[in-house]
């Protein structure tokens, strides 16, 4: 029997970075299928070195398939997955065919051979010429998330690793997410999250004065929580504290000692003991505004004898 086999040339996915191969041909000796080899998928599919009866028929067999092109000159097959008028207006030329499936069949009932394939299955062909359908991705679709994309897909194991679209940033300590063909997809903790840029809050009221006279600063602060910067935001313009003078009263002015004046004269008469004074004033500085009066005695006196001789 004559081997049934295409190859799987090139595959290009939406919101997926890279191109993979695969090759689907089974072994003539092969007495099953080959498990660990995944198959590719939509949108874009291309086979080489086939006619245009078997691009139509390898459409009817695949699970996601609607349509096809098929290229004259270069004996491609390209497997479409929507009908040509829910996309463009595809026209047949001197060089492509487009064929479009003539039953209007769902997700859950592409033909096999005698069976259907869902739409996580691919149907393949066995090296005794067979239809099968081989569970080759989640029954569930990739999950979307907002603001992100798709960066990485992988076959076995089946898994997909997530990035933020640009101006958005990634939220969460696990991005990747695997699944088991038939499976479902494990849990997505990842977000992307647009930046928050800081605003600052009211300001707060007026502090107490620094000093209890005299002039003095009083101060009032505000915070960048307003809300607060988060995922590259930036911070908030301007300062977060002002300052004014402040002046609650004057500040008292105590007295001080100016200097002594010169000793008088002895007032007692001739050949007699008296005193001798002296004399300060509180005016150095004059108390004020309820300062202190100068403490100690304003006057001093000394014993004195007047030695003269009495007329």
């Amino acid at each position: 029997m004559e081997r049934t086999c295409f190859v799987l040339l090139s595959v290009i996915f939406s919101n997926f970075k890279g191109v993979f191969t695969a090759d689907s041909c089974l072994n003539n000796e092969s007495k099953g299928l080959v498990t660990d080899r995944k198959l590719g998928l939509f949108p874009l599919k291309f086979f080489y070195n086939i006619g245009p009866n078997d691009c139509y028929n390898k459409c009817v067999r695949h699970s996601l398939c609607q349509s096809v092109n098929y290229d004259r000159y270069r004996f491609y097959c390209e497997l479409l997955r929507e009908l040509k008028t829910d996309v463009i207006q595809y026209t047949n030329t001197t060089r492509f065919i487009h064929m479009e499936l003539n039953e209007n069949v769902g997700q859950e009932g592409k033909k096999c051979g005698d069976v259907s394939c869902n739409h996580y299955s691919t149907c393949v062909i066995l090296s005794s010429g067979i239809n099968v359908c081989v569970e080759t991705e989640c029954f569930e679709w990739y999950p979307v998330i907002e603001n992100g994309f798709i960066e990485e897909r992988q076959f076995s194991p089946i898994t997909a690793s997530y990035a933020c679209s640009s101006g958005y940033t990634g939220v969460g300590d696990k991005n990747v997410i695997i699944c088991k063909p038939g499976g479902k997809w494990s849990p997505l903790i990842y977000r992307c999250e647009p930046p928050v840029h800081g605003g600052w809050s009211e300001w707060s009221n007026w502090g107490a004065c620094s000093l209890t006279c005299g002039d003095g600063w009083s101060t009032r602060l505000r915070d960048c929580n307003n809300p607060t910067p988060q995922y590259g935001g930036s911070y908030c313009q301007g300062g977060n504290i002002e300052r004014i003078r402040c002046n609650i009263a004057i500040c008292p002015i105590h007295g001080g000692w100016g200097h002594w004046s010169g000793w008088s004269y002895c007032t007692a008469p001739c050949r007699q003991y008296g005193v001798m004074s002296r004399y300060r004033q509180c005016n150095n500085p004059q108390p004020m505004y309820g300062g202190l009066i100068c403490i100690g005695s304003s006057s001093q006196e000394y014993n004195c004898y007047n030695s003269n001789s009495c007329n």
